[in-house]
């Protein structure tokens, strides 16, 4: 945001954007730039006393994790209403969760946050399903036997532009990638005809 005047409509309304630079004041539903900005202030700085307030409490030996991970939970601790951990926005934020679990690893409490990740989503299917594109997503096995009885025509399909500017919009599939060909010949069919799946008498290494 520029930061000049004009933000505020009166002393309790923001405007919608700025008038200057046009900045919009509303990042997400009922989330302000103002009230956001003023929350985490206070929050951080309700941290950083309750964990001095530890510290000289338990001086010299204080226990660190303890001191670093449970004033997170005081704070954050609110009752949220059920019927919100199956919303919209929640899965959202699940869906930033690649499941690398570096967080679980920095976490000094040892938190298993990427299995809840995955327990939000999995309750986020039971409750609202999923939709058209990733029920076809989940199934790429059955799609890729049907499309494999006509690779000449997949194949022309997946390098249609038009094709694939469908393919970006109904299902997510950007248009930049590369996708694979299609063969009426899978690779345990040739693998057999090559007879690499026949146990082999040679002695050393096999390869897996």
């Amino acid at each position: 945001m520029c930061g000049n005047r004009g933000v505020f409509a009166s002393w309790f309304e923001l405007r919608d954007r700025c008038p200057t630079c046009n900045y919009p004041t509303t990042r997400v539903d009922d989330q302000w730039i103002g009230a956001l900005g003023i929350n985490i202030m206070v929050t951080f700085t309700l941290l950083v006393v309750m964990i001095a307030a530890g510290f000289v409490a338990t001086y010299p030996d204080p226990p660190v994790a303890l001191l670093t991970s449970y004033p997170m939970v005081l704070v954050s601790k609110n009752d949220i209403p059920a019927k919100d951990l199956n919303s919209d926005a929640v899965k959202e934020v699940a869906d930033l969760c690649v499941n690398c679990h570096q967080c679980r690893i920095e976490c000094p409490a040892g938190v298993d946050i990427p299995a809840l990740m995955v327990e939000a989503k999995s309750q986020y299917v039971a409750v609202n399903g999923l939709r058209m594109s990733e029920w076809l997503l989940t199934r790429l096995d059955v799609l890729y036997r049907y499309a494999s009885r006509i690779p000449r025509f997949t194949n022309w399909m997946i390098r249609n532009r038009i094709m694939r500017w469908g393919l970006d919009r109904l299902f997510g599939i950007a248009q930049a990638r590369k996708l694979p060909r299609f063969s009426n010949k899978s690779f345990l069919k040739w693998a057999a005809r090559q007879r690499m799946t026949q146990p082999t008498r040679r002695d050393g290494r096999k390869v897996l």
